[in-house]
């Protein structure tokens, strides 16, 4: 029939539907997630929708990648979201500004006692130096960090180290443990120590985040509001006869407040940034010009470990 009229001849492709590890693909399933207020809409960063996972951080390149290497295949598949989250992070790493922050509810001022001390190993008293935005790229520009003679560094951190020893304070210089003072509960409430920037950071064990607790309008700690998610199940793949309410993940969202450097103020919303030592994350919101806290949401990166080091509240890792 085609080669009678002499119309060009139709190829036709067939391949199986695409399916995910722990999601949801079901139009009618993800609309009563929807009705029943599980998620804030059709856009949510746990949803299988181009503009759910485009939110929680996911690149159209990531994803165009993805696509591209799966091919049209007939088999039906099950693929993890480790794979496209990995190819994700190949993209953003490179890119990603860098940032300092630290919990809010759980830090440990240090005091550095020869802050004012003009020698080779201290910085007489400046209110702020100049740090690239990416270690790896002077191109992509700097950042001004404040200093000071008080800053905030994680509790956790506070518990793990010694006096006597010498730290790595992340993008400044090392610094040298005097004393540790605790509570009744023997916990760290007030660390002294000496910067000592001529030392070298391959030496020391410790390499902590920290900000500066300068009390300036433009050089104060911004609020953070960092979000986690998980997946919508807790089963791999829905079989025919399960019932959805028998397999809800009740656990789906958690935030964590932080304070981070003033640098955060220019994050522009839809912007991929690193919080260094915690993750890459999605700018959703950015309210710090009218007092108000920017809130992040983590992005995965793929990989077996987590790549925080200070702490994560959902362990999405246990779910491959």
């Amino acid at each position: 029939f085609i080669s009678k009229l002499g119309i060009r001849p139709v190829e036709i492709w067939s391949y199986s539907r695409l399916n995910m590890r722990y999601t949801v693909l079901s139009k009618r399933k993800l609309k009563w997630f929807v009705e029943e207020k599980r998620v804030d809409g059709w856009n949510d960063p746990r949803f299988p929708t181009v503009q759910g996972v485009m939110r929680r951080g996911l690149t159209v390149q990531a994803l165009r990648q993805f696509i591209l290497s799966m091919g049209a295949s007939v088999n039906e598949n099950m693929m993890s979201w480790d794979k496209v989250w990995a190819m994700n992070r190949g993209i953003i790493d490179p890119i990603a500004h860098r940032f300092l922050a630290v919990d809010a509810t759980e830090k440990c001022p240090l005091i550095l006692t020869n802050f004012n001390e003009d020698t080779p190993d201290s910085v007489g008293g400046k209110t702020s130096k100049q740090n690239q935005l990416h270690p790896k790229d002077k191109s992509i520009g700097f950042k001004t960090t404040p200093l000071h003679e008080q800053i905030w560094l994680e509790m956790n951190d506070a518990k793990i180290i010694q006096e006597g020893e010498e730290i790595t304070l992340t993008r400044w210089g090392n610094c040298v443990i005097d004393r540790i003072e605790k509570d009744a509960n023997g916990t760290p409430s007030k660390v002294t120590g000496k910067l000592h920037l001529t030392g070298g950071f391959k030496g020391t064990k410790n390499k902590l985040t920290w900000v500066a607790a300068r009390p300036e309008e433009d050089m104060k700690c911004v609020d953070v509001v960092a979000v986690e998610f998980d997946q919508l199940i807790t089963k791999p793949k829905l079989d025919d006869g399960d019932e959805l309410m028998d397999y809800l993940n009740n656990n789906t969202r958690a935030e964590s407040r932080l304070i981070g450097e003033p640098g955060l103020r220019n994050v522009t919303v839809g912007q991929i940034i690193q919080l260094e030592r915690r993750g890459f994350y999605r700018c959703d919101e950015n309210n710090c010009s009218n007092g108000g806290a920017i809130v992040l949401f983590n992005i995965p990166t793929g990989r077996a470990k987590s790549m925080s080091s200070v702490g994560n509240k959902i362990d999405s890792t246990k779910k491959r």
